[in-house]
Order: structure tokens, then sequence, then C-alpha cells
């Protein structure tokens, strides 16, 4: 499709679509409950920005057949933008931000201009079509372009709110219906139609069989239910005429009546023992910081009766103690944003251990995403096994997205996709985190910071490893894709490619800087996999600005340029040493045998700039240009 046949309309947008990164946040996104089929309505957002200069790009995720039909109303910072759907930059965008099935980006370019701080508001008109039904409105900011037929638009990676419910609905049809649920009792509650004249009442419906007839204009009724379960409910509109008018939807209530045993202390858990009590944990505050144990393993998978495909982390947020007492849960399936995973979030304190996660399949459109946790904060996880499918943006990992806590005795077989900071383990493991004796395995594919274990590394990792299929363009290892840690008795034997800066055990090696600079450590660890990519590749590191002590690497490495048996480079770091004179990487009493294929500035160990502390080397080599080899 061509330019001049896109959809274009000129929207006038403010400031708060002009932020540097982490500068700007939603405050509110105010839109209607409901409207007619056909109709436009307006959307009034807020946000708040630190100021600055920069890019802006703004995009709205609206069904088949939606459209904005005119300019936008802006209060401060006024610019013009054009919000054009186009299918090729539909496309485009869905890489850095899914759309559900049946829905598409419009998306607009800006311009760059600077801002003050505070607060900035505007109004935008939408426009729906002839189809009724529940409708879910996303919106999001971003400052990443996309080119499209060689012009530049926003990939909007960066603030985004989802799941802006509207329902559009005829003028006799019930609207809004909402569910609460207190244990055993169903609170069903809706809105009036937009024509009440001549309205005698409402139908209640509970999975398809009539439960109540209400011949008055009351707008809401309490189920009672003496069976747990999942259960289904829609409301009809009753008219003096005889004619019944269905809401277009039906709305689901999962039903807990108690736990079969515990009292929730750490020395009785609750006995968690259907999937309905699990999801149940999540409904009640006051159960966030209990303790639980499975006695049963449990089936998540969503083509079961009365199952579903989850749109957030099974328990958002948890800070009490999750026994999984050696049971299984299975078939988990997550369609979400961010924070997912069976916990969203670990708060600090929180303790899961002794389960398995099998056949997940988890699909998150932004960060810290993880088959058991997208963000673990200075909790403990022990003895936990996944398995399945785990796809998200940045810190990803098969078992934890991101990591300030403990890991020990865990591990993963599974198939992780992303951006940036993706590990077959762990998407980023932060200075205050460990990993000790776990593993990764399976196949593990992003663009940067991608390792077989953990995609970025700045705690310590101790006596684990990866024997993944590695992939990604900038920073991949075979363990870890970029290192500032500690990484010690550990090992790869990942299948490892890359373009640059890709290593048999670490893409790089580099130092850290948040508690002061620190160089990242590699002892008494090796690869045995093998390594390809085009500059500065190698056995066992791919870059190396840090220490490397009496390791070893023994695969193969393919490059083009600055390909090493054990490093592709070893470079100065950030600091001077003690004499005042710039300070090279460290690499002592290490080795590789592997045969080494390359072009230019090609070496057995490390083609340049290396300082050696007694090692002895092995050289099996194939190439061209200089040869550094020590022995």
């Amino acid at each position: 499709m061509g330019r001049s046949d896109r959809y274009i309309v000129v929207v006038i947008l403010i400031s708060p679509f002009v932020f540097l990164s982490g500068c700007l946040e939603f405050v509110s996104i105010n839109q209607p409950s409901s409207i007619l089929p056909g109709e436009t309505f307006k959307v009034f957002i807020e946000a708040t920005t630190n100021g600055g200069s920069e890019q802006p790009y703004f995009g709205i995720c609206l069904p088949k057949g939606w459209t904005i039909p005119g300019d936008a109303i802006a209060c401060a910072g006024i610019y013009n933008e054009e919000i054009i759907y186009d299918p090729n930059l539909t496309l485009e965008q869905e890489i850095l931000s899914p759309s559900p099935d049946g829905y598409y980006w419009w998306v607009g370019d800006g311009n760059a201009i600077d801002v003050d701080a505070g607060s900035v508001y505007t109004e935008i008109q939408i426009q729906t079509n002839t189809q009724t039904g529940l409708f879910s409105i996303d919106y999001m900011l971003g400052t990443s372009p996309l080119e499209v037929d060689r012009e530049i638009y926003g990939g909007l990676d960066q603030e985004r709110s989802n799941n802006h419910l509207i329902d559009v609905v005829d003028e006799y049809t019930p609207r809004e219906l909402t569910v609460s649920i207190e244990r055993g009792l169903v609170l069903i509650s809706w809105a009036a139609p937009f024509i009440c004249e001549g309205l005698a009442g409402y139908n209640v419906y509970r999975d398809g069989q009539l439960i109540n007839t209400n011949l008055h204009t009351d707008s809401e009724f309490i189920d009672e239910i003496t069976s747990e379960g999942i259960y289904f409910y829609k409301i009809s509109s009753l008219y003096d005429d005889g004619s019944e008018h269905f809401t277009q939807y039906e709305i689901k209530a999962i039903v807990f009546l108690n736990f079969p045993g515990g009292t929730g202390e750490p020395n009785d858990p609750y006995q968690v023992a259907t999937s309905v009590q699990l999801v149940s944990i999540a409904n009640d505050p006051n159960l966030m910081d209990k303790s639980f144990i499975l006695v049963d393993d449990i089936n998540l998978d969503p083509n079961l009766p009365g199952a579903r495909i989850f749109e957030q982390a099974v328990i958002p947020t948890f800070s009490g103690i999750f026994d999984g007492n050696g049971h299984r849960i299975f078939d988990l399936t997550i369609k979400g944003q961010g924070d997912l995973g069976l916990f969203g979030r670990l708060s600090s304190g929180a303790e899961v251990k002794n389960m398995a996660i099998v056949d997940v399949n988890i699909v998150g459109s932004c960060d810290y995403v993880g088959g058991l946790v997208g963000y673990n904060d200075n909790s403990d996880v022990m003895a936990c096994y996944i398995t399945g499918k785990i796809r998200g943006s940045e810190y990803v990992g098969g078992l934890v997205g991101y990591n300030v806590g403990r890991i020990t005795m865990s591990c993963s077989t599974v198939t992780v996709t992303g951006n940036l900071d993706i590990g077959g383990l762990v998407g980023y493991n932060v200075w205050t985190g460990s990993i000790t004796e776990s593993y990764g395995t399976g196949t593990v594919t992003a663009d940067k910071y991608v390792g077989g274990l953990v995609g970025s590394n700045s705690g310590d990792i101790t006596t684990s490893y990866g024997t993944c299929t590695v992939t990604g363009n900038e920073t991949v290892g075979g363990l870890v894709g970029s290192n500032a840690g500690n990484i010690t008795t550990s090992y790869s034997t990942c299948r490892v490619y890359g373009i640059s800066e890709v290593g048999g055990l670490v893409g790089a090696n580099y130092m850290s800087y948040v508690i002061g600079p620190i160089a990242g450590l590699i002892y008494t660890s090796y690869s045995a996999g093998t390594v390809s990519g085009e500059s500065r590749i190698g056995g066992l590191v791919g870059c190396n600005a840090g220490s490397i002590t009496t390791s070893y690497s023994t695969g193969s490495v393919d490059g083009v340029s600055e390909v090493g048996g054990l490093a592709g480079a070893n470079v100065r770091v950030g600091f001077q040493d003690m004499d005042n004179s710039p300070a090279d990487g460290m690499i002592s009493t290490s080795y590789s045998t592997g045969m080494v294929l390359g072009e230019t500035r090609v070496g057995g160990l490390v083609p340049r700039g290396l300082q050696l502390v007694g090692f002895k080397h092995y050289l099996k080599f194939l190439g061209h240009g200089g040869l550094r080899a020590f022995k």
C-alpha cells in the first residue's frame, strides 16, 4: 500500500508525548465506559514530565474499522502530528509492541521540541464502527524510530497503558457489566440501557441458565454459590413490548470457598489443590504475605472448561512463602504487558521453592517477563524448574525476568525470545542478585545482551551452566551476554551465533560503576561450544575489559575481524591502574585449544591488547592475518 492509500488525520498533541526515557508517566486516561455504535467519543489524557527535548511518537491501538477523525484539542506544548494507519507500519510496530487480534496501531510522527516539567493534557476523538461488544484500547508513547518505505515513524516502546475498556451497545442493552466476589457471594452489577422508557426489568443468567428475573429497575444481583468453580454471567433487559436484549459478552467469576487445610502460617501453610484455589490468592490482598503449599498438581490449560488465557500474572504481587512440595503446574498461558509469570513480582522476603511449571506459554509486550516470576526483589527462589516458551521485550528469562534476589538449584528448558537482556534462566541478574547451582537449556534469541543462562549480569553466578543455542546481534554469550559481575566455577557448551562481541561463555566482560568501578570477573570457568560471528569473536569471551583467571575454551571459533581462541579483543577499561597509566583487561593462567578461523586480527588466544600472567596455550589455528600466540 502506498502513502497515498493510507488513512491520514492530523492530530494536535501536547508535551505528554515528549520525554526522555523514564521522564514521563501517565497520570490518567479518561474515556467513557460505554457508547452507542457508530458514535464518536473523546479521550482526555494527563501525564507528567520532567522536561527535556526528544523526538516524540504517539500511538493508539484500536479495533479494526475504528478511526481518529479529527484534530485533538491541546492545552499546552502544542505541535502537529500525523496519526497514520498503514499495514506495513503496523507489522513493524508489532515487533516492539504486539497488538491483540483484530486490532491495529495508529502511529504518529512528531517533531523534536522542548517542554517544561509539570502536568500536561490533551483531548483526542475516536470514531467507532457499527459493531457492538466490549473493546479494549491501548495507549503508548515512545522515541525509537521505525523505517517504512524510507520514512521514519515511532517505535512505541517506552510508556504504555493497556486495557481501557469500552462497552459499545445499542440503546436497549444493559451496559458496563461488572462482577465482584467475596468467597461464596458473587455481586453482579450493570448500568441501565441508554433508553429506559418501557423498561420492565432484567434477567440474570449463569452459565447460560436463567437464575433470576428482576421485574424492577434494580441494576445489581447477589448470587450465593455453594460449590467453588468458574462461572459465567450475562444480563438481559426486558421491555413492556416483550423484547429481551442480551449483553454481547459474558463476565467470568472465579468463586473460591475455603482452602482444604492450613492457617496460612509458616508452620501450617494453606493447602492449595485446585486451579481455583491458586488463582483466588490474587483476589484477596490479605493473602499476599501468607504461606502456601501445593498438595496436588494443577492444570491451567486454557482449553479446559472454564479455564482462560491470563492477561497478567496469576499472582501479581507476593511476599509470603509458596512451597510447590514437588508438584507441577501445567500449561500456564499468559498474553499481557509486563511483570508476567506465575508471580508478577516477589516482594522482599518472599520465598518460592520446590515446584515445576511445565509447558508454559507467556507472551509479554513489555518488560520483566519470566516463567516463574517477572521481577524478583530480594527474595529466594529455590529448586524450581520451567519448560515452555517465553517472549517479551526487555528483562526476559526462562525462570526470572529481573533478579535482585537469590536463585539456587533451579533450571529451565525453554525457548526465550525478546529484544534486550534476554537469558535462558534470567534476563538481568543485578549486582545484589545471585545464581547458584542452576542451569539453562533450550533456545535463546534476541537482539542485544543475550545469554544461555543470563542476558546481563552484574551480580554473582556460581557453579552454574548453559547448554542452549544462543542467537543475537550484539553482546551474545553461551552463559552470559554482558558481564560486569562475578562468574565462578561455571561453564557453557552452547552453540553461540552473533554479529559483534560474541563469546562461548561471555559476550562482553565489562566494568560496573553501580557501586564503584569494579571489573567483571571470570574465574575457574570454561566454554566448550562453537562460536561464530563477525567482529570481536572469542572462544571464551568476545570482548574483555575485566579479569579472566584460570579459565579456558575448547570450542571452535569462526569470525571475520578480531577473532581469538580465548578472547576476540582485550581492551582498556574506564579507569587507570596504580601507576596512573591506562589498564587493559587482565587474563591469567588460562588457555584455549579450539580451531580459530578469521580474516584480520586473528589470534589463537587473543589477537591484540593483552596483559598475560603465567598461562599455557595449545593452538590449533586456521585463518588469515596476524597470529599472536603465546606459550
